[in-house]
């Protein structure tokens, strides 16, 4: 969950927004034997915002507390709800402000050195996952790259 939330950071980023709520999910596999087991929460924010730290944050508050020891989740999500304009929503008087401003940072040193170079929490310190696009494993392109069409001698 919390990758898919850096994922949507990043995007409400580049295209100006920020959101006012946050609905997370997870659910087992209807497909495996045993019990299965459906959970979702919904959060608003008290701030709206794009930030990768807060929406996190929030949806791991609301979504492990949910959760079931034992179960094997096997898809987990978030939507977000309340888009608007960065800038058009006014922050309230007394509500906090927010952290420091990291996205644009990590944004920055992904864009240098690569995706998922530079990540929050555990997911900086994980290797690519097992089903991460591999650029050795991508087919020829023969019918859509000039440099790629086969030439007969």
């Amino acid at each position: 969950m919390a990758e898919f939330a850096q994922r949507a950071s990043r995007r409400l980023r580049k295209e100006g927004e920020v959101i006012g709520r946050l609905t997370v999910f997870a659910t087992t596999s209807p497909h495996r034997p045993g019990p299965t087991h459906n959970v979702s929460a919904q959060v608003r924010l008290a701030v709206p915002t794009n930030e990768p730290g807060p929406l996190v944050a929030a949806g791991r508050a609301a979504l492990v507390p949910k959760l079931m020891h034992g179960m094997s989740y096997m898809r987990a999500g978030i939507l977000c709800v309340d888009l608007a304009p960065e800038g058009a929503v006014p922050v309230l008087p007394g509500v906090l402000e927010q952290p420091a401003p990291i996205g644009e940072l990590i944004d920055a040193v992904n864009r240098r050195f690569g995706t998922g170079t530079l990540a929050l929490g555990r997911l900086g310190t994980h290797s690519p996952a097992p089903w991460a696009n591999r650029q050795t494993d991508l087919s020829p392109r023969y019918t859509t790259d000039w440099n790629e069409l086969r030439t007969v001698s």
